[in-house]
């Protein structure tokens, strides 16, 4: 979480695979480079938010990275997030646009999980 806290503007790149305890919010422009490597965790409301006023994009500069929900919703948007690439999967929600105003969009990567 503090790597996005202090990441307005910024690129946070992964070194390795990440399992939450708590979500990652994100409350300012930043892009996560997933890098290769999976973001987890289960049990929690979601995995990654996107507040709103904030945007959020996703790319994965190394291949096979993911942001991996499980049986919980894997990204919840309530501000703007962009897909380059990697995967976004959940067992229930793959992404939740929450609020009107709120915008997902895709150019790469792919998206499982339905409700």
């Amino acid at each position: 979480q503090e790597a996005f806290d202090n990441a307005d503007g910024q690129t946070v790149v992964l070194s390795q695979n990440v399992t939450l305890t708590t979500p990652i919010v994100v409350t300012n422009n930043a892009t996560l480079d997933l890098h290769g490597c999976t973001i987890t965790g289960e049990g929690l409301s979601h995995i990654v938010g996107v507040k709103s006023g904030a945007t959020l994009t996703i790319q994965d500069s190394a291949g096979n990275g993911s942001i991996s929900g499980g049986t919980t919703a894997a990204l919840l948007v309530n501000g703007s997030a962009i897909l380059e690439s990697g995967t976004i999967d959940s067992e229930v929600r793959g992404v939740l646009v929450n609020n009107e105003g709120s915008s997902f969009s895709m150019t790469g990567g792919s998206v499982t999980g339905t409700s």
